[in-house]
């Protein structure tokens, strides 16, 4: 959403970014972004009620008192679309009150705020599918059916829809073939790069990067690191980077020990912002694409681990799941594929890797030229095209 805010604002438009603020940690770093981008008319629908306990309590009660009239009677007075996010009503608000030629939404929960406020302005409304939402959850539960009713309810008045990977475009497509869309793959800036970095070499350790928002079981870090511990080879270092609570750091600290490996394999980094991730990636060999098929979603989503791992000049070690899969295909050399759950190969991936340095510089520089090429200068590009804004 930023990326493409910035993109528009550069392009001499007006824009006006209106948003939510969930998150104590996150809070630094939206302000740094609203400091770096002036231009942009920046709208916090809970700004002046952040810090209030009370508040946000009130928030959550009243989101709870929706989801149990959805349960019950279901879709009543719009109870699908109030208990999708806490401040679902409270963006409808804030959106009908500024006048705009379109209206982009992010975020599911922001759905039925861009199709009222563009309706009531008569003006464009557009939606960016990161993710195959009716995916996220188990399919034929009661969240995937009301995901799937909010989807069916407003998806199809959309003049228009950009997609984040070709396979979700493709999913959707299935349901509204009429649909105006676009992929436009979450990709990161060029000059995130540091020119002046060295290009680590494989002489010695080899270093494996995986970062999220949050480090969390069920990502396939496990995985990795019971394979680090099959290799049995000291020269291999996991880097990890996110938000992580002491009780899951001693959890993945467990699996390393039961996998024998030693203090210095397993490193926890602290989040940083988004340009700080391709430079601290570019301290690495390899990147760790290891979703795991735990909900249909991820079967289709182009994580955008990728895109940095790309522009950090990383080999990327990748997940065997549809989306990894034809991504691969369409680019080979810039890494290597296992299947999920299969510690034996995922081993014997990075065995490649340490016995033939060459192969993973070849992979490396591989994976660069392609970051010269998927990059946000380039997909912005076509989403102003895709707008007819450039």
């Amino acid at each position: 959403m930023v990326k493409e805010a910035n993109s528009f604002a550069i392009s001499g438009h007006q824009v006006i970014v209106i948003y939510c603020h969930l998150a104590s940690w996150a809070t630094e770093f939206d302000l740094s972004i609203r400091r770096k981008m002036p231009d942009i008319n920046w709208q916090c629908v809970n700004e002046k009620t952040i810090d209030s306990k009370l508040f946000y309590g009130l928030v959550r009660l009243r989101r709870k008192i929706w989801h149990k009239v959805y349960y019950i009677f279901g879709d009543i007075l719009g109870s699908s679309a109030k208990s999708s996010v806490l401040y679902s009503q409270d963006l409808i608000k804030h959106a009908i009150k500024f006048k705009a030629d379109l209206y982009i939404g992010h975020n599911l929960g922001a759905l039925p705020a861009v199709i009222k406020a563009s309706k009531l302005h008569n003006a464009k409304s557009s939606f960016d599918f990161e993710d195959f939402h009716r995916g996220e959850s188990f399919t034929g539960d009661k969240q995937s059916h009301k995901v799937k009713l909010l989807e069916d309810k407003f998806v199809p008045s959309l003049d228009y829809a950009t997609f984040a990977s070709p396979l979700i475009e493709h999913e959707y497509k299935k349901f509204y073939p009429r649909l105006n869309s676009c992929t436009i793959n979450n990709c990161f800036h060029l000059n995130y790069r540091n020119q002046n970095a060295e290009f680590i070499h494989s002489n010695n350790d080899i270093k494996l990067f995986w970062f999220s928002q949050f480090i969390g079981k069920d990502r396939g870090l496990e995985d990795i690191l019971r394979a680090i511990g099959l290799v049995n080879d000291h020269r291999l270092k996991l880097s990890l980077l996110g938000n992580v609570d002491e009780n899951l750091k001693a959890y993945f600290k467990e699996i390393a020990f039961q996998a024998n490996l030693k203090d210095c394999q397993l490193i926890f980094l602290e989040p940083v912002q988004e340009p700080d991730l391709v430079q601290i990636g570019q301290m690495h060999h390899i990147g760790l694409a290891s979703e795991v098929l735990l909900q249909e979603n991820r079967n289709y989503c182009l994580t955008n681990k990728i895109f940095i791992y790309l522009l950090s000049k990383n080999a990327i070690l990748f997940s065997n799941t549809k989306a990894q899969s034809e991504f691969l295909i369409e680019h080979p050399g810039v890494g290597m594929i296992y299947n999920q759950g299969n510690i034996q190969e995922i081993a014997e991936k990075l065995i490649f890797y340490l016995n033939n340095p060459v192969e993973l510089e070849n992979h490396r520089k591989n994976s660069e030229r392609l970051g010269e090429q998927l990059n946000w200068e380039n997909e912005s590009i076509k989403l102003l095209q895709f707008y007819n804004l450039d």
